[in-house]
This record gives C-alpha cells, structure tokens and sequence, in this order.
C-alpha cells in the first residue's frame, strides 16, 4: 500500500510533486482525508465519459510517521500560490525543489493546511521509508455521486485494530 503511493503518481502530478514521482499524502484526521479525497476523486471522474452517477469504495489506512518536515502551516495569506485550489504549479515547483535541491540533500516532505478543509492538516512525504509500518486499515466508505456529480459519502464499517481482516 505504502509503495504504490510513490510508484503510481497521478499523471497531473499532486500539490508537491510532479508526475515523475508520487508521495505519501496524508492528513491528521479521518474528516479532512475524505475532503481531499472526495474532492480529487470527483475532478478524475469528470474527465471521464459517462462518470456519473457512480460509487467508490474507499480505507481508512492509519499509519505513523516520526520525521522533520518542512513547516508551512498558517501560510495562506502569506504563500497563496502554494494554496490555490485548482492551479498546482507553484506548489509543484516548491514541492520539487525541496524534494530534489540543485545541491545537498533533500527534505523529507511538508507539513501543510489542508485546501479543502479548513480545520484539516495534511502532509505530503517524499521517501516510504518514513511511513511506519504496519499500515493498519480502519474506516470502510463508500462515495455515490448522483448524475450532476454531487456526493455523499457513507460509511460502511470499522475495521478494529485487532481483527482479522478476511
């Protein structure tokens, strides 16, 4: 799970990274995943064909990370290109340029508001050697979009840490 996050990037690239290479995004709560989620879920299914009404399937995957990132949290007024909700470009920029500096090392990833969530905070890491594993599954949902695109989001189950998962 961890490794197709990097070896399967999105075409268009993600807020921090290109379309070389994908990342580990994240956020720090189950709200603001869905939010990010739910929303770049609903812009791949509009340049689709005959995208709606449709449903997904989504996990709730509950990992640990234990590294520095770059900071850029409450920056919104002051660094808006990083935040804007559509134009990615300028995040991109920032985002290669930390994760491949023309000299020395890289940095791990940052640490940022989420766009689609005010209260949210999300990250964005570069390397899946700092993603702690296991990697435990948690949350079931399900996204049903009606035939304009609007959606909803169910949720279907929990997944205890303890159980097995069949």
């Amino acid at each position: 799970m961890v490794m197709a996050a990097f070896l399967h990037a999105d075409e268009a690239g993600g807020r921090f990274t290109d379309r070389r290479l994908g990342a580990w995004y994240a956020s720090f709560d189950v709200e603001s995943a869905i939010a990010e989620t739910l929303f770049h879920s609903t812009r791949r299914l509009r340049l689709s064909e005959r995208a709606f009404p449709s449903s997904i399937q989504v996990r709730e995957l509950i990992g640990g990370i234990d590294c520095e990132l770059v900071d850029i949290r409450g920056q919104q007024k002051s660094r808006p290109e990083l935040y804007d909700p559509d134009d990615y470009a300028a995040g991109q920029s920032f985002g290669i340029a930390l994760r491949w500096p023309t000299s020395g090392a890289g940095e791990n990833g940052t640490v940022y508001d989420s766009v689609r969530r005010s209260a949210g905070t999300n990250v964005c890491l570069y390397l899946p050697s700092l993603i702690s594993l296991p990697i435990r599954q948690a949350g079931h949902y399900e996204y049903h979009r009606d035939f304009s695109g609007r959606a909803s989001v169910l949720k279907l189950t929990d997944v205890s840490p303890g159980e097995a998962a069949v």
